[in-house]
């Protein structure tokens, strides 16, 4: 909501600059104002198009970190490893929805198949909740919540080498 005014203004202000520029017949200035808006989201949108996202890059650029994590993890608990990092969340704000995203490594990649299809003891695992250890970034288990009417299936998006990232809508 609170994108909404200023995308507005600027709309009308676009469309006033657009409409002002065609009475004063400034055919090469009105083509300008029009197409810049587009010249300029061109480029995010190849970005994106070719998978380079915030997430992508900042997954990429902590990757090393994660994975000392992994080792670290796999020396102290065995395999199969599963654990998780806090990877933000977008809240609502006033009573509203919540989207919390986690970056979860999982060995045996069932946190892919749909979760009805999970068996028991990786269920048990990935909604088993243990505080994160002193000292240590990451969390064993996958931090995922199991859905009910006010939480979402998690949204599962695979960045690679058993590394996923996972979102889920609280409400």
């Amino acid at each position: 909501m609170l994108w909404l005014g200023p995308t507005l203004v600027a709309f009308f202000v676009w469309l006033f600059f657009i409409a002002s520029n065609a009475i004063k017949l400034r055919w090469r200035r009105m083509l300008s104002v029009l197409v810049a808006p587009f010249l300029g989201a061109m480029p995010v949108i190849a970005f994106a198009y070719l998978g380079v996202t915030p997430d992508r890059l900042r997954f990429e650029y902590h990757k090393s970190d994660f994975l000392k994590d992994v080792e670290d993890s796999a020396a102290a608990h065995g395999h199969p490893v599963l654990i998780n990092w806090s990877w933000g969340e977008i809240a609502g704000g006033f009573g509203g929805s919540t989207l919390g995203f986690d970056l979860i490594y999982d060995e045996t990649d069932q946190i892919a198949s749909p979760p009805t299809t999970w068996s028991a003891s990786f269920r048990s695992r990935s909604f088993n909740r243990q505080p994160r250890e002193p000292g240590k970034g990451y969390g064993q288990g996958s931090s995922l919540f199991p859905s009910d009417e006010n939480i979402s299936e998690p949204t599962i998006e695979s960045m690679g080498g058993h590394f996923y990232l996972a979102s889920q809508l609280f409400e």
